[in-house]
């Protein structure tokens, strides 16, 4: 899939073969340019999504936390956490923001 870009942010995204993704590919870069912005992210930027399955999640998991079983998300920062502005405690982005399909 080609780059595609929401304001300063680029977005890179694979969907794995056989994964069906849970919402479109353009709610949940929307979502994720939403995030971005919140959080005050250095800009422009680029951010690289990969859909997978449990499968190569638990193996990842194993891999990079030394936790058995799949989860929900993997990041991997190119920032350290000192780059991101100071934020209230318990800020956080509309939970209803996205929308399926």
């Amino acid at each position: 899939m080609p780059a595609r870009y929401l304001g300063p942010w680029r977005f890179d995204v694979t969907v794995r073969e056989g994964v069906v993704a849970p919402v479109t590919v353009a709610a949940l870069l929307r979502v994720a340019a939403r995030a971005l912005s919140a959080a005050g992210a250095p800009a422009p930027a680029s951010l690289g999504l990969i859909l997978s399955d449990d499968v190569e999640l638990a193996s990842l998991n194993a891999a990079h936390m030394g936790k058995p079983g799949p989860t929900d998300v993997l990041s991997f920062p190119l920032h350290p956490p000192t780059v991101f502005p100071e934020h209230p405690r318990g800020a956080a982005l509309d939970p209803g923001a996205v929308e399926p399909g």
